[in-house]
């Protein structure tokens, strides 16, 4: 694992990132609105079928921050062009100062997940709603795009010490993603509990090797080796050390 030293010019903030931030938000926001506007109409008379849909997508969503956070703590270089600037950085940067999500407003929290998940609410407008399955997949939609978005939010709370009454609440129920069972993230060797939306889906995950699996996989199919950069800056910074 790197040390803040051996981390030194991973972390910065590129002006345009605000611009990105805002942009996102705004866009998330406009295109759920449209996506809502059809879904909802349709959906009169399937309330239960509209539950399962949301339930269904809440897990989806749990185990896609899983993938997404195993492949940014795992794979690639944080120079990448892009890339390595949106996702990987802030990733890596996580790991050696994890409060420092909780010092980050709500545009720096959620822009890039905005982002990321505008088209999703769109892909509504162009369901055949004559079809009886139709509305309660835009549900699902629509609201795999919500928990997507709202993914680096509920981390943030799990990494802040009072987050008010009513995420506490959802926190000890089980609702939403809780400070303990992030932490066993934060432990060494990290390499657990990667899903951060609702953390549902950990514990079964973690129990069958999931992640470990896939990364056996793909280092037999390309020869990638795992947090090879993570490798690389420890021995710099071991190298450092000596040398000093």
């Amino acid at each position: 694992m790197p040390t803040p030293d051996s981390i030194e010019g991973l972390v910065g903030r590129p002006a345009y990132k605000r611009a990105v931030e805002v942009g996102g938000i705004v866009g998330f926001g406009v295109s759920f609105l449209f996506g809502t506007a059809h879904v909802g109409p349709a959906l009169s008379g399937q309330v239960l079928a509209g539950l399962l849909a949301v339930v269904v997508a809440l897990v989806v969503a749990d185990v896609l921050s899983g993938l997404v956070h195993w492949g940014a703590d795992t794979w690639g270089a944080s120079d990448w062009p892009v890339l390595g600037t949106l996702l990987l950085r802030p990733f890596r940067a996580h790991h050696v100062d994890p409060a420092s999500i909780t010092r980050h407003d709500f545009w720096e929290t959620n822009g890039h997940n905005g982002l990321v998940t505008l088209p999703l609410p769109l892909l509504v407008l162009a369901l055949p709603f004559e079809r009886p399955w139709a509305a309660s997949f835009g549900v699902f939609v629509l609201a795999l795009s919500v928990a997507l978005f709202l993914t680096n939010q509920v981390h943030k709370l799990a990494h802040t010490p009072a987050p008010g009454p009513l995420a506490r609440g959802l926190q000890r129920r089980g609702w939403i993603l809780r400070p303990e069972e992030h932490a066993r993230h934060h432990e060494a060797p990290y390499l657990c509990a990667y899903c951060i939306t609702l953390g549902w889906m950990n514990r079964f995950l973690d129990a069958v090797r999931f992640f470990g699996r896939l990364e056996g996989l793909i280092t037999a199919v390309t020869g990638a080796e795992p947090r090879a950069e993570d490798a690389r800056l420890a021995r710099r910074g071991g190298a450092q050390r000596s040398s000093g």
